[in-house]
């Protein structure tokens, strides 16, 4: 199913259609500009949280479940502020119609400072914040709880 003539395709098969294979990975290079930065501020935060709030565990995982949420909070915080310009540049790059040739990332960057100053650059990062903090908080704890099971079953 499409959206019609006048509006982009608005399913993977349409675009498949509409502009070819290609077309599935359009934005690719985007999402990977946000999405790697994400991991590493994340993960490299919430290490130096957990070893800041527990110094004395022997290892990173034997911090207790309370630390590692903390950490996760902070790292998902911290990782969604600072990623949140290619976040910006990744949605803009997206809603741009599927029929529309596409545009480098600095290309769009440089659009959206010519619209709304480079502050605009930060669009949305208060609700980007918001949920990955908790969302990592929630994620990083459970993740060692999860651990800790399967290792002590085995």
């Amino acid at each position: 199913q499409t959206s019609g003539a006048a509006g982009p395709p608005s399913s993977p098969l349409a675009v498949a259609r509409s502009l070819g294979p290609r077309g599935l990975y359009r934005g690719l290079a985007v999402c990977a500009l946000r999405d790697a930065p994400f991991s590493v501020v994340l993960f490299s935060t919430a290490a130096a949280v957990r070893w800041g709030l527990h110094p004395s565990a022997p290892s990173p995982a034997e911090a207790p479940l309370g630390v590692q949420a903390v950490a996760g909070f902070v790292g998902g915080g911290v990782a969604a502020l600072v990623t949140t310009p290619a976040d910006v540049v990744k949605t803009r790059t997206q809603l741009a119609c599927a029929a529309a040739p596409a545009r480098p990332v600095a290309a769009v960057a440089a659009e959206v400072v010519a619209q709304g100053g480079v502050g605009a650059l930060l669009n949305g990062a208060t609700m980007r914040v918001a949920l990955c903090a908790p969302l990592y908080g929630i994620a990083c704890s459970v993740y060692e709880l999860q651990k800790r099971y399967w290792t002590s079953a085995m």
